[in-house]
Order: structure tokens, then C-alpha cells, then sequence
């Protein structure tokens, strides 16, 4: 029960602070390279990569908060929209799922949850980076 509510604890910082969690947590990929599935979900995950070299620090002004700024060219993001919107979606929710089961299996429901935490906010920032630039190609207009 108390892992129960250490993880609930933990998804909802990461989604009240996603900024401040990516930054803490670039590093930590709780994902067994050696199980065929989170290899899968690894290869699937790495269309349009979300690291750091990706991303650039802008800031207008001391009082507002500093926003992050995509660094990627036009044909990476060209090339993720078309994956993304033909299969990345459903790769991505897939080997997430294996992933996530092969993990409990192997390490038990602890690891597996920080596994099924670490996929989700890998789907979810890519279907919000999707969303943005679908909004962005037809409107004209962007989030930030």
C-alpha cells in the first residue's frame, strides 16, 4: 500500500511539474535494455528523441518562468508527424504495454510501475508534441 501511494505521489508531481521532472529525470530510463520488449519500445521512443540537444533554455524576461524551445529541423519533425500519425501511436502504446509486463514479471510491481511512469511520460510527450505541431501547421498559432 505504501508503494501504492509513493508512485501515486510521484505521477502526480511529474504531471504538475513536467518541466522540472524531465530535467531530474533525463538520465533515469527505469527500462531493461536486455528484454526484447523495452528494446522495442526504446527503438519505437526514439523518433524525434526528447533529449537535451533537442531543446534550448529561452527567456524573455526575469519574472516569467524560462520555456523550452524545440532545436530540431524541419525533416526530423516532418519525419515524426508522418510516423506518429501512420503507426508511432499504437508502437508506442504497444511495446509500452509489453514493456511494462515483461518488466513486472522480471523485477516485480514496483520496478514495473516506475517502467509504466517513465513510458507514459515518454507517450505523453510525444502526442503533446504531435498535438502542438498539428496546431501550429493549420492555425498558425502555437501554444507557447
Amino acid at each position: 500500500m505504501k508503494t501504492v501511494f509513493r508512485c501515486g505521489v510521484m505521477l502526480l508531481t511529474m504531471l504538475s511539474c513536467p518541466t522540472v521532472w524531465r530535467a531530474k529525470t533525463s538520465n533515469w530510463v527505469p527500462l531493461d535494455p536486455t528484454l526484447k520488449s523495452c528494446a522495442e519500445f526504446r527503438d519505437a521512443n526514439s523518433h524525434l528523441d526528447f533529449g537535451d540537444d533537442y531543446y534550448v533554455m529561452k527567456s524573455n524576461s526575469t519574472i516569467e518562468r524560462p520555456s523550452l524551445e524545440l532545436g530540431a529541423d524541419e525533416k526530423e519533425i516532418d519525419s515524426f508527424m508522418i510516423w506518429y500519425e501512420l503507426t508511432g501511436h499504437y508502437e508506442l502504446f504497444k511495446t509500452g504495454q509489453a514493456c511494462v509486463e515483461d518488466t513486472q514479471e522480471k523485477y516485480g510491481e514496483v520496478r514495473s510501475m516506475e517502467a509504466a511512469i517513465f513510458i507514459q511520460w515518454e507517450r505523453r510527450a510525444k502526442s503533446d508534441f504531435f498535438a502542438k505541431q498539428l496546431l501550429k501547421r493549420f492555425t498558425g498559432r502555437s501554444l507557447n
